[in-house]
Order: C-alpha cells, then structure tokens, then sequence
C-alpha cells in the first residue's frame, strides 16, 4: 500500500553546517551515502555540533565532484567538499587555509576531519569529560518547560553514546537517517507564527503522505517498516529537537527565529520528525512511492 512519495532528499557533507537538495541517492545500513562524511573537531579533538558551536549552522558545504560516493569511504578516500562561509571567501577541504578559515569564522581552534572506520575507536571516545550542565543551553531549555523526555531513545543509543561522541563510523548525533513529512510541518506553520522551512529540521527524506487525515503521520509509523524502491526502513523514535530549528541559516535565507523552540514545545512537546534504521540497501529518487512494508 503506498502511503507517501519521496518530496526531497537532503544530504549535509559536513556535520552541523548546511547542505544540499539531491534528486536521488543511496540508502545504505550506514544511512544516505555522502551523509556527514566530514565534521569539525576542537583543538582536544572534540567531534562539535552546532548546538555547541552555533555558528557551524550558518555555513554551508558540498561535494566539490557531484560523482558517486562509495560507501564505506573513509580518511582520504572522502571526497573534498567546497565549504561557503558569510560575509567571508570560501573554503575547500583538504587546504592550507582550511582550518584558518574555520577558525575565524568560528572564534574558535579547530581542524575539519574526514569520516574515520568504526574500526578506529580511540578517534571517537571523548578526549575530555563532557560538560552535561550545558544541556539546557544547547537544547534551548525553556523557564517554563519541564525536564526533557528522552522516553523515545532506545537504550541501545544511550550505551553507545555512553563511550563514544558518535556512533563510531559515522558523525550522526545518533541514528542514521532522518525523515520528517510535509503534514507536520504545515501543522506546526499552521498552529504557531514559526518560521517553519524544511531546511530548518535538517531531515534526509521529506515525505508527502497520501493519507491527510493525521497531523503528524510519521509519528503513526514508530515500530514499523517502510519501503521505498529495493530500501527497507525501521522507524525508530521521535527526533527530540534541540535548538538548531530556531538558529539563523543566512547564506539560506533563514533568520533568527525566535518563535521556534516555542512552537516545538507546546505543539509537538519538541519531537518533530522521526529517525530510522536502513535495514536494506537500495537506490530511492525525488518522486518514488513509499510503500507500508507489512
């Protein structure tokens, strides 16, 4: 039974800054192949996100060569990146002024690293104790709100991201693939006075479901299967939103938006989208049906 069609594809070269429309790619159990293959690391190594270093949010990055990504490309086999930076010269991966330009962009010590194997452990174990009493600030913690409900992450993720700052092989916050639909994000513009852009949630598939009797559709999904061409795909959890909905994207014409954490708290209690598992491989393109894998 088709329930949705495919009505964008986003990948993000570089993890925390922004990326790009495709029109078709791969899903691999790794997630979108060409998803997060770089990130940038403080001067201790620290993998960053943009809910540490807002700022990373208002870069943008893509492939240098629109050619086929392999999966499992790792270290020098990452394909070079063009990084645009406001108000300021461009950067290439892989240059002398790469991580001087990052660092002055940024007011911060950093270098760009490429995608590392699983294999190579010690490069995602924490090089300092993480500082959780920032958790309010980088979640955008509202005086009013109550304590986050992490309820919907498996405890599989918390043992991982227990040990490692990404599951080691990938630069993703947790699972591999992101999805939101066009249903919720027009309730959640249609019941608030947010700014709400697809590019905002950074989701890999945004889905138009046939059905428009739910507000929230993927939500119905949690637990169950989907198809998509050869591609079978687990739905695991409500994506917990942090701050990064709200944070200026300026070379994508998103400002400042201050209404946002606002609207994801009381209309969605922040879970917006859904995250998943690939358990089988397959090419998918802008358009393809969605099929409930029963």
């Amino acid at each position: 039974m088709i329930i949705a069609t495919v009505k964008q594809i986003f990948r993000y070269p570089v993890k925390s800054m922004g990326g790009e429309s495709i029109g078709q790619a791969a899903l691999t159990p790794a997630g979108l192949v060409g998803d997060r293959l770089w990130t940038v690391v403080d001067v201790d190594g620290e993998i960053k996100s943009a809910r540490q270093w807002p700022k990373l949010i208002e870069m943008t990055a893509k492939y240098v060569n629109n050619t086929n990504i392999s999966e499992q490309t790792y270290l020098n086999e990452v394909p070079d990146v063009a990084i645009s930076i406001p108000e300021q010269a461009g950067t290439f991966s892989r240059t002398a002024e790469t991580n001087n330009a990052l660092g002055q962009f940024l007011g911060k010590g950093c270098r760009l690293e490429p995608l590392r194997s699983p294999t190579d452990g010690d490069f995602y174990v924490p090089p300092k104790e993480r500082n959780l009493e920032n958790l309010n600030n980088e979640l955008d913690k509202l005086e009013d709100e109550g304590d986050f409900d992490f309820s919907q992450t498996p405890e599989e993720i918390f043992e991982v991201l227990g040990q490692y700052m990404t599951p080691p092989g990938t630069f993703f916050d947790s699972f591999p693939l992101h999805m939101a639909s066009t249903q919720s994000l027009s309730y959640l513009a249609k019941h608030s006075e947010a700014d709400v852009n697809p590019m905002r949630f950074r989701p890999n598939l945004l889905l138009d479901f046939v059905d428009q009797s739910f507000e929230k559709p993927e939500f119905e999904l949690l637990g169950k299967r989907i198809r998509i061409g050869k591609a079978t795909i687990l739905i695991r959890a409500k994506t917990i939103r942090c701050s990064i909905p709200s944070r200026p994207q300026p070379l994508l014409g998103l400002a400042q938006d201050p209404k946002m954490t606002r609207a994801m708290v009381d209309l969605f209690e922040r879970h917006v989208g859904v995250y998943a598992n690939v358990e089988a491989r397959g090419e998918i393109k802008v358009g393809d049906p969605v099929f409930l894998d029963n």
